[in-house]
């Protein structure tokens, strides 16, 4: 068995195991218009490659079972939630591996303190006009599309770094699922 094949097997492998343990989270070429469709989501064409599988979580611990599927089996992967980054093999990757795609994971909420806690999936944009209407404000994305998973692990350069530092300098805690699958 060659090198590519023993590949494409992990990812195929690691597709079926994620359909059992995510029914109905799962994307794969069977579907053409859908799997098409999550081919093409990120906003550059650089970056529309087909992966073997998409996975689209709606909860923490979805994603948890996500990435240790996936790395029990040794395949590839990709972390998407907006697809902003126009670099290819940073939000997606080909049909040796798995997008898990965080778009589901969008809800806002208030703590008592004030604090913002937004789900990876967001976009500025919403986060903005959510805030908006509570008469609050955070300093993030330049561009309304950009999500908030990518503008942090991007660098977070917001418009005004210089007064205000990078995004993470006004973050307070995040909620990580390691690539094992551990939180």
């Amino acid at each position: 068995m060659s090198n590519q094949s023993g590949i494409a097997s992990q990812a195929s492998a690691a597709t079926k195991l994620l359909q059992d343990a995510l029914p109905g989270r799962v994307i794969t070429p069977e579907n053409a218009t859908e799997h098409k469709v999550e081919q093409s989501r990120s906003w550059c064409s650089t970056c529309w490659t087909p992966a073997a599988a998409y996975v689209r979580p709606t909860t923490t611990e979805e994603v948890a079972k996500a990435l240790t599927i996936i790395n029990q089996s040794g395949c590839k992967f990709a972390i998407r939630a907006t697809g902003h980054n126009p670099n290819p093999g940073y939000s997606n990757v080909d049909q040796s591996g798995i997008v898990i795609d965080l778009s589901g994971l969008t809800s806002l909420t208030l703590a008592e303190d004030g604090t913002l806690q937004a789900r990876a999936g967001n976009t500025w944009g919403k986060v903005y006009a959510w805030l908006e209407e509570r008469q609050r404000s955070a300093m993030g994305g330049r561009e309304s599309a950009v999500g908030i998973s990518g503008f942090f692990l991007g660098g977070g350069l917001g418009p005004f770094p210089n007064l205000h530092g990078v995004g993470v300098d006004g973050a307070t805690n995040f909620e990580v699922v390691l690539a094992d699958g551990t939180m």
